[in-house]
């Protein structure tokens, strides 16, 4: 019984709160998100790149790519070679518990202690985007990522009159948590 009562309120919690979940549809309102089957998919293409790591689960060591050559001192390095490599996301990758075992990432212990962890896929995504204009498997379109960086940029040279807003977002009952909707007597009008 108590088992299909905690059921039904993370139901009735999901349809609620379902209206404050968008995906990223170009307004400046919106900002991309990325879901839990898109984050299985930017995770396997990583961990088959050996660009995995931990957060990815434990299945990711198993699709790390086979025959990976290791430096030795021996090799000659004569003549230069094209680079080919990605490295400049490495920094992103390794923030986020990332970039096992290539890119060569050294967790500190406040990192690795951390118990509410989050990996940010959207900063990984973009990141990817911005940097060599390849759309990971499982992410938003690079366009996305173009768009967003354009309308933060835009924004920011904005100032905004946050309490008209929060007057306005109470009257619609939708502060969420910027405003004090809840702090408003109840006998005023917003109109």
């Amino acid at each position: 019984m108590i088992l299909i009562i905690d059921e039904m309120v993370l139901f009735v919690v999901g349809v609620a709160s379902s209206r404050h979940i968008s995906y990223y549809d170009g307004s400046p309102n919106s900002r991309p998100m990325i879901s839990q089957q898109q984050e299985r998919r930017i995770c396997a293409e990583l961990c088959m790149s050996g660009l995995g790591g931990e957060p990815c689960g434990s299945d990711c060591l198993d699709m790390i790519p086979q025959g990976l050559p290791t430096k030795s001192s021996h090799q000659s390095s004569e003549e230069p070679s094209p680079d080919y490599t990605r490295q400049a996301v490495c920094p992103v990758l390794c923030e986020n518990r990332l970039g096992f075992p290539l890119c060569n990432c050294t967790y500190s212990l406040q990192t690795t202690l951390q118990p509410f962890f989050r990996v940010n896929f959207v900063e990984i995504c973009s990141r990817f985007c911005l940097q060599y204009g390849y759309q990971l498997y499982g992410c938003n379109t690079c366009d996305t990522y173009r768009n967003m960086t354009g309308i933060a940029s835009k924004a920011s040279r904005q100032l905004y009159d946050w309490n008209s807003w929060c007057l306005s977002m109470c009257k619609e009952g939708d502060g969420g948590s910027a405003c004090y909707c809840d702090l408003l007597p109840l006998g005023l009008k917003l109109d």
